[in-house]
């Protein structure tokens, strides 16, 4: 990755313990938090997401090489403002079903956009 200038993200699924996801930090440039169990759109957020979030934060404190973290999965109206108070950690939130689920995307996209 490093020959191809590319970055390498690590996805920490919600049933992936977090002694586990240690064991690969020193070699990634960055965590993807999936809020949901992955394959299917329009999950709810999953509880154990800011728990992850939290320690996420502590571990780009901790290993140098981890830059971004992204949260990604059951992202909507209601609970982008918490990740929000979290804004000057995480690098990228990924909202997919909020906006092309709704009748007018492009409105759900600039809603969005008003909060962010």
């Amino acid at each position: 990755a490093k020959k191809l200038k590319k970055e390498i993200i690590i996805a920490w699924s919600p049933h992936i313990e977090t002694e586990f996801i240690k064991e690969f930090l020193s070699y990634v440039n960055g965590i993807l938090i999936l809020g949901v169990h992955p394959g299917k759109s329009g999950q709810s957020l999953l509880e154990n997401t800011f728990s992850r979030l939290e320690n996420a934060i502590k571990f780009k404190e901790q290993y140098k090489n981890l830059k971004k973290i992204l949260v990604d999965g059951g992202i909507n109206e209601e609970n982008l403002k918490i990740f929000l108070n979290y804004k000057n950690s995480i690098d990228y939130i990924i909202i997919g079903n909020a906006i092309f689920s709704k009748e007018n995307p492009i409105q759900a996209y600039k809603y969005f956009l008003s909060i962010i």
